[in-house]
């Protein structure tokens, strides 16, 4: 199974364009499960002794399939519960615990737990931002990427540590035999993945994924439409030879491999040993090896000489369309919030002002894009002395309030709280403008 993390975070330095990016998210979730499925089928077919083309299907089928059940049960359960969970922490540690449940409720019911797993993690990531609340999201977001970060880390250390039993352990090998199962193993892993690419792009186009939406498609004579019938029908589209060959590139194996095959057992059902264990999971190392370090160092000039780059004006026209579509709401809202209740209209008319100053903001930067006419996203003398003065002055409120602190006039809990408010302003503004 393919482990996406390096990839996309070279990906993301080099701007790669949004629908590699998803591609390769995409099937970091799926082919895991798939490849941990088979890889159970397999050991199951090896530790008993003997194998079954039409049982090993038909394993593989239940267990795919129970997978799948056990993670929509998992999900829809969470769903309930969710009315309980407005703390954030009791959210987050729900969100912690969901994963584990999926899992070991699979393996209980003897079915695929980690696709159990993706499928839970698939519907309540679709569904968060529908019924969970902001507070809980920027906590659960912010744990999560810690916990993704240790285990990485813990497992590579961890596996690497049996390394030189492992190297002890092929000593039983001729080195012929050695070479040829290394050779073998990293040939298919890189050669069979442009295959299945390719192989890919003779479908039919209507099974390709559309990541552009078909409504789209139909208001080429609204404001933007033009635009975003572009946009659909470019992302509708199969794989151009450039990007087949970068996505082949971005097939690196990492700590899923390793920690999938160092659950073979070491012996059979009948006490033997696990058939030739050591030089499977010597191949494994390998294949990480070349893959993460070879394909990992060498992806981003790959890109670069390819000429991939996302259409950094085009995801900003996206961004501020939608932001002006939310405004837009937000005060048609208003409108019946006002009529509905005069008491209100005070309290309707401050907002309506901010949000119209906002939509303003939002319009320009878009007509300043539609303008550019370029892939590159134009620059703003004003708007990047705005953010500069904002940021100034984010940064005069933090020095008086840890000036406050040291005098002794405002406690430590209280400034807790106001260094978040401004830690949560300064992450609202963009990196660089217009974004």
């Amino acid at each position: 199974p393919p482990d996406p993390v390096a990839a996309l975070a070279v990906g993301r330095r080099v701007n790669l364009p949004p629908k590699m990016v998803t591609i390769i998210q995409g099937e970091g979730l799926l082919n895991d499960a798939t490849a941990l499925t088979m890889l159970s089928v397999a050991v199951a077919a090896a530790v008993g002794g003997e194998f079954s083309f039409h049982a090993a299907v038909g394993q593989f089928v239940l267990a795919a399939a129970g997978g799948i059940a056990v993670g929509v049960v998992v999900a829809r359960a969470k769903r309930l519960v969710r009315p309980l969970t407005a703390d954030p922490l009791l959210s987050n540690a729900i969100s912690l615990a969901t994963p584990f449940v999926a899992y070991l409720l699979g393996e209980a019911l003897h079915v695929s737990g980690v696709l159990a797993v993706v499928v839970a993690g698939l519907i309540v990531g679709h569904q968060t931002p529908q019924f969970g609340s902001g507070a809980a999201r920027l906590q659960t977001n912010a744990v999560w990427r810690l916990v993704d970060f240790l285990l990485e880390g813990f497992v590579f250390l961890l596996i690497g540590q049996q390394l030189p039993a492992v190297m002890r352990g092929l000593r039983q090998y001729d080195t012929s035999t050695i070479v040829i199962a290394v050779a073998v193993s990293v040939g298919v892993v890189l050669l069979l993945r442009p295959a299945w690419l390719i192989l890919t792009q003779w479908l039919p186009r209507s099974l390709h994924t559309r990541l552009g939406g078909v409504a789209e498609q139909d208001d080429t004579d609204t404001p933007g439409g033009a635009l975003r019938a572009g946009r659909a029908e470019r992302n509708a589209r199969g794989l151009t030879a450039r990007e087949v060959v970068a996505l082949s590139w971005s097939g690196t194996r990492g700590v899923i491999s390793l920690a999938a095959i160092f659950t073979l057992p070491l012996t059979t059902n009948s006490g033997d040993p696990f058939p030739d264990r050591d030089l499977l999971l010597f191949c494994t190392f390998v294949v990480v090896l070349v893959t993460l370090v070879g394909q990992g160092l060498t992806f981003a000039p790959l890109v670069r000489m390819l000429g991939l780059r996302a259409d950094e004006a085009d995801q900003a026209r996206v961004r501020n369309e939608a932001r002006s579509a939310a405004v837009e709401a937000a005060l048609a809202r208003l409108d019946t919030v006002a009529a509905e209740e005069p008491d209100t209209r005070v309290a309707v008319n401050t907002t309506r002002a901010q949000l119209l100053t906002r939509l303003a903001r939002y319009r320009g930067r878009l007509d300043l894009l539609q303008q550019s006419g370029s892939s590159e996203l134009p620059t703003s003398p004003e708007y990047e002395t705005a953010l500069r003065v904002h940021r100034t002055a984010l940064e005069a409120q933090r020095e008086e309030l840890l000036r406050w602190r040291d005098s002794g006039r405002l406690p430590d809990e209280e400034l807790r709280v106001l260094e978040r408010e401004l830690d949560h302003e300064e992450l609202l503004l963009p990196k660089r403008a217009p974004s």
